[in-house]
């Protein structure tokens, strides 16, 4: 096994320890079906979080905040109802974030996939049981 492969396969937790971590393949590593039935696992899942706000944490930054009660759930309210992705702003057909405009201002949602530590990226933002899913709601000034 080589350095590289050590690296992704294991992980040092917080007393020194070496976990392993079963490798999951990189999109390219899996055929045309594997990979669009992971992509679509991964679709339903930031779907779920993105609408319905379950299976994961949503965070808004200060700039969102700062608009108020009413608009901030006018922009929560425009992101869960997003639904206009395409090859321009979705080119894994993950659902993983869009930009959108909600009374004026600019707004950008992303989805970030990691460990269950979140200290790393997760190891298959397909599997929910090794994932958590942070949904981050931003203006497009802070991006």
């Amino acid at each position: 096994m080589t350095n590289a492969q050590d690296s992704y396969d294991s992980r040092q937790d917080e007393n020194g320890n070496l976990s392993r971590v079963i490798p999951t393949p990189s999109p390219g590593q899996l055929s045309p079906i594997e990979a669009e039935e992971r992509a679509a696992k991964i679709r339903t899942l930031n779907d779920r979080l993105r609408t319905s706000g379950r299976g994961g944490m949503t965070l808004i930054t200060n700039g969102i905040a700062a608009l108020g009660m009413n608009r901030v759930k006018q922009v929560f309210d425009a992101v869960a109802a997003f639904d206009d992705f395409g090859p321009d702003n979705d080119a894994w057909g993950e659902h993983d974030c869009a930009v959108l405009t909600v009374g004026g201002t600019s707004v950008i949602w992303k989805i970030d996939y990691y460990d269950r530590t979140r200290r790393l990226h997760s190891p298959d933002p397909a599997d929910p049981k090794l994932t958590v899913r942070v949904l981050t709601i931003m203006t497009a000034k802070e991006y």
